[in-house]
């Protein structure tokens, strides 16, 4: 035990962790993913693993003091690899898009929309009756005015958010919203 647990082992676990999480991290940005490229995930958590151990059964014929530290390696760049992922995505999500929930009569209601960069945007409303389960319930263009948002869904129905407050939805006159991001 004494032997695997030296500061020579450890410095060079290390030192390929910290190349592993700079290569990944390069990699999750100049990619891009989104959450509708998980299924790549599939594919890719893999790949990485399998790269891992033909880098290990290499160094296994050239240098075996390698060897267990990319078998290692393998399992812990595939589970750096999804957090990295997963993270990117939920940042990125909460960087570009709006969202505001409600309840009414015990329903979740959820309205999302594009960050108001240029002033104008489409936005969703969707409700879920049920935990895990959202149905859509209409969409239109949202617009930002001062510090209220001003919705008009496709069907001509008006409404808007002031002060953590939505007016004239579903013939309500005012109804409590919280920002979720």
């Amino acid at each position: 035990m004494k032997a695997i647990l030296n500061k020579k082992n450890l410095k060079t676990f290390f030192y390929i962790l910290i190349i592993d999480i700079i290569l990944i991290g390069c990699w999750i940005l100049y990619f891009h993913p989104e959450g509708s490229e998980a299924i790549f995930l599939l594919f890719i958590l893999p790949t990485v693993f399998l790269i891992n151990l033909v880098i290990a059964s290499i160094l296994y014929f050239i240098k075996r003091y390698y060897t267990p530290f990319f078998i290692a390696n393998a399992f812990l760049t595939s589970s750096i690899l999804y957090l990295f992922w997963m993270l990117y995505i939920d940042i990125y999500g909460r960087i570009i898009w709006e969202d505001w929930e409600l309840y009414i009569d015990g329903i979740e209601y959820s309205i999302s929309y594009p960050s108001l960069k240029n002033g104008t945007s489409e936005y969703n409303i969707l409700y879920s009756p049920e935990k895990g389960m959202s149905n859509g319930v209409e969409g239109g263009m949202v617009v930002m005015q001062n510090d209220t948002l001003y919705f008009t869904s496709t069907d001509g129905a008006k409404y808007f958010i002031y002060k953590n407050y939505l007016y004239g939805f579903k013939n309500n006159e005012k109804i409590k919203v919280k920002k979720r991001y």
